[in-house]
């Protein structure tokens, strides 16, 4: 199963990180506030509507999304110890040009 923007819930917590500045990340809440949904960690705030279908906005892109914590208590806390990882976003793989060929089976010309 894939996960979709749709799929994120209010009370679960996500990473974001700023694109082009990989160790920038925030941890954030998924809430309500005046009819959005929005992610927030008390010091800075997104409108999940900025985000696209890959989970990006022209700044940050979603980078891991966790579920309810199994203590109510916490929910809120600004952190994931007692979450479980639903969906993290796959890393770029480094891949020489042959290995790409190989694994396509034929030769490619890089453009830019």
């Amino acid at each position: 199963m894939s996960f979709k923007m749709e799929d994120i819930k209010i009370g679960y917590m996500v990473e974001v990180t700023v694109i082009g500045d990989e160790h920038i990340k925030y941890l954030c809440t998924v809430t309500m506030w005046n009819g959005c949904k929005i992610l927030t960690n008390g010091f800075c705030w997104f409108k999940l509507s900025d985000f696209d279908d890959n989970m990006k906005s022209t700044f940050e892109k979603i980078t891991k999304v966790w579920g309810y914590t199994e203590i109510p208590e916490s929910m809120w806390y600004n952190d994931t110890d007692e979450r479980p990882l639903l969906w993290e976003r796959p890393s770029a793989e480094k891949m020489t040009k042959a290995e790409i060929e190989e694994i396509l089976g034929f030769e490619i010309e890089i453009v830019k």
